[in-house]
């Protein structure tokens, strides 16, 4: 049973010298583990003091219960401390119904368990409206509670069950056993039976919304909501398990979850299920100190984390594109073996002429120009004459294909790939650039303790949620990064667009935090328990990581062959830019060339003169 349970029987018509009725409530309070530790009992009265109240009732009951550690009394009114636990077990002593269904109204779940039972005791002799208490638990989702009624030399004990095989979601009472003679007529009847294990099929409405790979939700013409997803698995376990039939209610909006406010208001899913328009809601829900104040929980059953993902990294300019093909040190090489030709020329130059020939080439009056015409593929104009010429032009040709065809091959490769520079990895990293966080104000609340992000955060509208982490995806926008959960990554890496673009989510390698996931339900719902017992055999079986594996693969698929990408100009433009770079210094060199020409012809005519 729930640690922090309550227990609340109702009494009517008790006569004092009589101890049968202390005698049940004993039975029933010792059915409960819980309740050997600590009883709270309390006092509803309409009177203004204590001198309207019969006393002997509590007294008696106190007398029966010697065995217990530790007893409370207090006053219903004076019971308004929050900071207090709530009692576990409460034997509440009212005067009449009146006084206790005033009571139970204005009430709330900081003070009172209503996952729990309540023990009540009508002190006077009055006729009880039976059913208006049970309506009153019902209200608040209370199920395990009992009517004790004296009646003939007996007491009788009356419940209801909210869902059976003809109702459902009914407080119809009913005589479930009695106390006579000193025996219970039903002996294998339990104090308190189970309510939840069977739903009979009766109808459950859940809050649903879109959450990739756990909820996918869509509105069919006929008015009702397909769902699939991981979540939508687990809930139909649920359904099964249960035998309930489930109503999906769609939560419009990206972040269907909501907001919980810490004055109690709500958005979202988290508004329907405080409202009561549904039991429960599922999702991936992470559980959180702020939801479990308000609303309650079932046990963890998925451990995910929240990511960063960001931009894939800035786009190389033209001219870098032109350099990428081989790294520095390979440039310095082939820097090094330009230079050594041209240092050889240079000293050649200042040798006799016979050993220039010799090495060179009689004919051989440009021997740079046709040392770069010959690595870039171009003809030569003669062919030496000599063994040693010819072993070094051969070498050279051969060196020449090799580099040639490889920078080539590289480049287009590059070209075709949109190649780009390395994305940040890390949170230390993403701090050291100018990166954005792009976020909703939903998402804004896991930063609270962490200023360095926090004030890298640029609010986006909903609406703008899916075109920020599609542009981050595709690397249209640079520089920029959006919180996602793992499995969201690994679903569209895998799937979607992203094979159909060849353009996948790069997440950061630290995770941000450990998220939780559970389903939420109304505070102290009574669907905590039987969820939990389901939840407990469906983890056993591991089918919960067989649908994350089947929904969320971490082993990535190849992209779709989209063919060979056609090259554009802007992807030669770096080629462009040598050319026109080319042809401004040719310019120059002619403009200076013309400027000598006349210079000379200037001094020549001055010489004249």
């Amino acid at each position: 049973m729930n640690a922090s349970m309550m227990m609340m029987f109702a009494l009517a018509n008790v006569a004092v010298e009589d101890n049968s009725m202390s005698r049940v409530i004993v039975d029933h309070l010792g059915s409960v583990p819980q309740c050997k530790s600590w009883v709270s009992i309390v006092e509803v009265s309409e009177g203004p003091g204590d001198e309207y109240f019969n006393w002997e009732a509590v007294y008696e009951l106190l007398g029966q219960l010697p065995q217990y550690r530790q007893v409370t009394i207090d006053k219903a009114a004076n019971i308004t401390d929050k900071s207090v636990a709530r009692r576990v077990c409460n034997v509440v002593f009212a005067d009449d119904g009146q006084s206790f269904l005033g009571v139970i109204r204005g009430t709330n779940p900081w003070l009172f368990d209503y996952s729990a039972f309540y023990v009540v005791v009508f002190t006077r002799e009055i006729a009880v409206d039976i059913q208006l208490v049970f309506d009153e638990f019902w209200k608040l989702y209370i199920v395990n509670c009992n009517v004790l009624l004296k009646d003939g030399g007996g007491i009788h004990i009356f419940t209801y069950f909210p869902f059976t095989e003809t109702t459902c979601e009914t407080s119809e009472g009913l005589l479930w056993n009695t106390f006579r003679d000193d025996a219970y007529e039903n002996q294998s009847r339990l104090m308190f039976p189970p309510k939840a294990d069977n739903f009979h099929g009766c109808v459950l409405k859940v809050a649903v919304f879109k959450t990739e790979p756990f909820m996918f939700v869509k509105e069919l013409p006929n008015g009702t909501v397909e769902t699939t997803g991981i979540d939508a698995r687990v809930m139909r376990f649920l359904s099964k398990f249960l035998n309930f039939s489930v109503i999906a209610v769609p939560v419009p909006g990206v972040f269907g979850w909501g907001k919980l406010y810490p004055n109690g208001t709500s958005t979202g899913a988290m508004n329907k299920v405080l409202s009561g328009e549904v039991n429960f809601t599922i999702g991936y829900f992470g559980k959180n100190l702020v939801r479990d104040q308000y609303m309650t929980s079932s046990r963890i059953y998925h451990h995910s984390t929240l990511v960063f993902v960001a931009s894939h990294g800035e786009e190389y300019e033209p001219l870098e594109k032109l350099l990428l093909p081989f790294e520095l040190y390979t440039w310095l090489a082939i820097a090094v073996l330009f230079a050594l030709p041209s240092l050889l020329v240079g000293v050649l130059k200042c040798l006799d002429e016979k050993i220039r020939n010799y090495i060179l080439g009689s004919e051989n009056q440009s021997p740079l120009l046709h040392f770069i015409n010959s690595f870039l593929g171009g003809s030569l104009p003669w062919l030496p004459c000599r063994n040693f010429a010819r072993y070094m032009l051969t070498m050279w040709l051969l060196y020449s294909l090799v580099i040639r065809t490889a920078y080539q091959q590289s480049l287009f490769n590059i070209m075709e790939s949109n190649a780009r520079k390395r994305p940040v990895n890390t949170i230390s990293e993403l701090l050291n650039t100018n990166t954005k966080l792009y976020l909703a104000s939903t998402q804004v609340y896991v930063f609270d303790n962490m200023p360095s992000l926090k004030k890298r955060i640029v609010l986006i509208r909903d609406d703008q949620v899916e075109p920020i982490r599609n542009a981050i995806r595709n690397g249209t926008i640079s520089q920029a990064a959006t919180m996602v959960w793992h499995e969201y990554v690994l679903y569209h890496n895998h799937n979607g667009q992203s094979q159909l673009d060849g353009f996948r989510y790069h997440m950061l390698q630290e995770h941000l935090y450990a998220y939780t996931i559970t389903v939420y339900m109304r505070k102290d719902s009574f669907l905590r328990v039987p969820f939990n017992r389901a939840l407990v055999a469906l983890s056993s079986t591991g089918m919960i990581q067989y649908w994350m594996e089947r929904y969320a693969p971490r082993k990535l698929k190849k992209p779709v062959n989209r063919g060979h990408q056609k090259l554009t100009v802007w992807h030669l433009m770096g080629t462009f830019d040598l050319l026109f770079a080319g042809l401004a210094l040719a310019s120059v060199v002619f403009v200076l060339e013309m400027l000598s020409k006349q210079l000379r012809r200037l001094q020549g005519w001055v010489t004249s003169r």
